[in-house]
């Protein structure tokens, strides 16, 4: 359907909705609902019905549900086994202070840049503990891994993220000078400004010279001055670890090779999931005969891991309902169609940043928006004059922007189960920093454009 300006709707109900209640699930189930009723009219609940038993049955959507809780289980092995706890006594070392603590947490973010779930999971599960003793709130601990997963995936052209922008770009005929295979995506990884100004952010947060923001800066003074890590809000998240005596069995390695493990099967088989189960078979191997675990106290811990990250599959599906819902009334269309009269040779990059920051905000289609916009826009710009790599730039970044900023994006959802603090308190601390910088790579687009004109 083609149902105009209403279908904007229900992206703006969301975003109010989220932001005054601070209640993401609710937020994404009446945004879908109101999609529903804008293309079914009467037959509205049915269509609701279908449009989430749709999701569900959606292999990518069940794929990063069942990465996820699975992530989750092999968390709470290395929590409850306390070879975390192992890695940050080596760790406090070095992070003698809350500042050397993030920094730590921005490197490991940098360094495990093969997948942004494997970035956020291992970063968020070797660091909390020590971030938790300098009394630096969960909520800026988020805002790091956040930040550290999917810009820092696309700068580092060994990733999932890369292979799938490159496949799209070298589709395009407009792309054929560039060269083949991944040629194309190196000359745009110069104009992708919002990613490389997420990453340089970061540290400038963490030394003060960026001041904290907004939220940020009520949630550092509950923790300096309350000792509280997370809110009271959040402590539904944070589930008293049963007591297991592991002293003089536990050493730095049994924490180690399970994460290890996840790395190197990632690497060869190209696929997280198989690379957390065989964490968690590693787990098993190295916990189970040297009785650090028991084998009910293990299973225990593989189903409570699973149940600790049910909330965020609830998440996961319900963004992807959403996302449906507003595919099904056109509406990312409706806005390209509507932006694309006023592009120009110096205005079409920041245009297209913009529009695809926006879309991917509103609708977390991270993936599929590229692979759309990317066939219109591309031929557009050949045909204005503007920069090819830079036009690319423009793409990526924005699409970088949605996963970073959108409420329901499943990195953002990650993130903060990984950090266990609530998913909004999560979005709406890092928002102003997310914001800050898609300002400035805004401006950067303008200008770039404005002086290859």
């Amino acid at each position: 359907m083609d149902g105009g300006l209403i279908t904007l709707l229900p992206a703006v109900i969301v975003i109010v909705f989220a932001i005054v209640t601070r209640k993401t699930f609710e937020s994404l189930l009446l945004g879908a609902f109101v999609c529903c009723m804008i293309a079914a009219g009467k037959g509205c609940i049915t269509a609701f019905i279908d449009l989430i038993c749709k999701a569900i049955s959606d292999i990518d959507v069940m794929w990063i549900v069942l990465v996820s809780v699975l992530f989750g289980s092999l968390i709470r092995l290395l929590r409850e086994s306390r070879a975390t706890w192992a890695f940050a006594n080596i760790a406090k070392r070095y992070a003698t202070t809350g500042k050397k603590s993030l920094l730590i947490t921005w490197v490991m973010g940098i360094v495990l840049f093969i997948d942004d779930y494997l970035s956020i999971m291992t970063t968020a599960n070797t660091m909390m503990e020590t971030c938790d003793r300098k009394k630096i709130p969960r909520e800026m601990l988020a805002y790091v891994l956040d930040s550290t997963s999917a810009p820092v995936c696309v700068i580092i052209p060994i990733s999932a993220w890369v292979v799938y922008f490159s496949g799209i770009f070298e589709a395009q005929p407009e792309t054929d000078y560039l060269g083949q295979g991944m040629a194309a995506y190196y000359s745009a990884m110069p104009w992708m400004f919002y990613a490389w100004i997420c990453v340089l952010i970061v540290p400038l947060v963490i030394l003060g010279i960026i001041p904290r923001l907004g939220p940020m800066k009520k949630a550092w003074k509950r923790a300096e001055e309350e000792n509280k890590p997370y809110s009271d809000y959040s402590k539904k998240f944070n589930q008293e670890l049963s007591e297991v005596d592991t002293e003089g069995k536990i050493k730095v390695w049994h924490f180690l090779l399970p994460i290890l493990t996840v790395v190197v099967i990632t690497l060869l088989i190209e696929d997280i999931l198989y690379g957390v189960i065989g964490g968690i078979v590693m787990c098993g191997i190295l916990f189970l005969p040297f009785r650090i675990l028991s084998f009910d106290h293990f299973s225990d811990s593989v189903i409570g891991g699973m149940q600790d990250m049910i909330w965020m599959a609830v998440l996961i599906v319900s963004g992807a309902t959403l996302r449906y819902g507003v595919n099904e009334i056109n509406m990312p269309q409706f806005v390209i169609d509507a932006v694309s009269p006023y592009m120009s040779a110096a205005l079409l990059p920041v245009i297209v940043f913009l529009t695809v920051a926006v879309l991917a905000f509103v609708t977390s289609g991270i993936w599929a928006l590229p692979a759309v916009i990317t066939p219109i826009v591309l031929p557009l710009a050949a045909a204005v004059g503007t920069s090819i790599p830079m036009t690319m730039g423009a793409i990526i970044s924005g699409a970088v922007f949605g996963a970073h900023a959108c409420f329901y994006a499943d990195v953002t959802v990650l993130t903060s189960g990984a950090a266990k603090i609530d998913n909004m308190e999560h979005c709406l601390t890092q928002l102003p920093y997310c914001l800050l910088g898609g300002t400035i790579a805004a401006i950067g687009f303008l200008a770039a454009g404005l002086a290859l004109a």
